[in-house]
């Protein structure tokens, strides 16, 4: 009964506060709205770059600085994390200037055990252009195709190392010349931008770092993992993709929050027309107050309809607008609508992932802010004196 009493009202009076009703509803539900897509768009960025860097990037990374040294980790870390370590992959960075014709640039060369190698290209990387089972070859990622000219392949690209070895004639680079064989596409631009090669093929060079890459069956585990292999190896450097990435997603996150405020000003803004429109409605309801308050009716019942005017506003708007977030967020991620260029994110379309915590969380305010707006008019409302509005209306 009493919340059939609030839609009447909300309804009721001339057609000028009837139609502040509407712009009040419009407003939160806009807000409402606004809140959970414009969050949603941005946990889904999170998620999506998450995903993408654990599917490329170790989730810990083991630096050591021999290889004697690099033999004796990679056989500790499976004795140490068990069945937790997924992966476990030895690897060497050589940074070299590669040469293709008049192109030459400067990448990163990554390498490992042909079997390795093998099992890391499955799920990761797609093939564009040559076999994915060529043994003691370059393969190339297809940014660094582009920037060497490399459009065939079996093809021979110079590898220069920078690092300057003593010769008879003085200080000489060394050079060789090696075989691409394939390019390849990994969706992430670390790699993209760099070529990958079995040991063998690298071995007159000399690599910048060594260490061993461990992939968890938890990624979300890797602070700990990290922290149980700093206590356990002694003289290895030990980081988790946590570690390496904290300043971005810390960056990100404040990014996040920063939009949700600005988007959250609607919210406000909404409640301050929740709070114009209710003082109308008092002014308009005096009589109604009047004739409840001489039938018996005290004052917290006056200060309780009105403040149940502001709650339904903020319950109809909110909640029609965060049910609307959720279906368009739906939408948007079903059919892939929300599309961003891949070379960037690593992947053709951005999902909208709002959360129940977010939709909740956004009802929540939008409630509170229209039940607050009506604070002042309930009072106002409670506090008319009877006699002088029966006389005077």
């Amino acid at each position: 009964m009493f919340a059939k009493l609030l839609w009447r009202y909300l309804w009721s009076g001339r057609f000028s506060t009837r139609l502040v009703s509407a712009f009040a509803l419009a407003g939160t539900f806009l807000a409402a709205f606004a809140l959970v897509f414009t969050l949603g768009v941005f946990n889904g960025f999170e998620t999506t770059l998450k995903e993408n860097l654990l599917r490329h990037s170790p989730h810990v990374r083991i630096l050591v600085f021999s290889e004697e040294k690099l033999r004796e980790v990679r056989s500790r870390v499976a004795d140490l994390l068990g069945d937790e370590a997924v992966e476990v992959y030895p690897y060497a960075v050589y940074n070299l200037v590669l040469q293709k014709g008049s192109f030459v640039f400067a990448a990163p060369v990554y390498a490992t055990d042909p079997s390795t190698l093998a099992e890391f290209a499955k799920g990761r990387l797609k093939f564009l252009r040559g076999r994915a089972d060529a043994e003691n070859c370059l393969w190339v990622g297809s940014l660094l195709a582009a920037r060497l000219g490399l459009d065939s392949v079996p093809s021979a690209v110079v590898a220069v190392d920078p690092v300057a070895r003593k010769t008879p004639v003085g200080f000489l680079p060394r050079a060789k010349v090696l075989k691409a064989c394939a390019v390849y596409s990994a969706g992430y631009s670390a790699l993209e931008d760099a070529a990958l090669a079995p040991f063998d093929l690298l071995k007159d060079f000399n690599f910048s770092t060594l260490g061993v890459a461990v992939y968890l069956k938890d990624p979300y585990g890797a602070p700990g993992a990290a922290s149980l292999l700093r206590r356990e190896l002694k003289g290895a450097l030990v980081t988790s993709w946590v570690d390496e990435n904290a300043e971005f997603f810390a960056a990100l996150r404040l990014q996040k929050l920063g939009m949700a405020l600005v988007v959250g000003l609607l919210a406000l803004l909404a409640s301050f027309t929740t709070a114009a429109l209710l003082f109308a409605k008092v002014r308009e309801m005096r009589p109604d107050f009047a004739i409840f308050r001489a039938f018996g009716a005290g004052r917290s019942f006056v200060f309780g309809l009105v403040l149940g005017l502001g709650a339904l506003i903020g319950l109809t708007g909110g909640g029609s607008g965060v049910a609307a977030a959720l279906v368009a967020a739906e939408l948007f991620t079903r059919y892939r609508l929300l599309e961003v260029p891949a070379e960037v994110y690593g992947t053709t379309y951005l999902p909208v992932l709002p959360g129940p915590a977010v939709a909740v969380g956004v009802f929540a305010l939008v409630l509170l802010l229209s039940t607050a707006a009506a604070l002042l008019p309930a009072l106002s409302a409670a506090r008319e004196p009877v006699s002088r509005i029966l006389r005077n209306d």
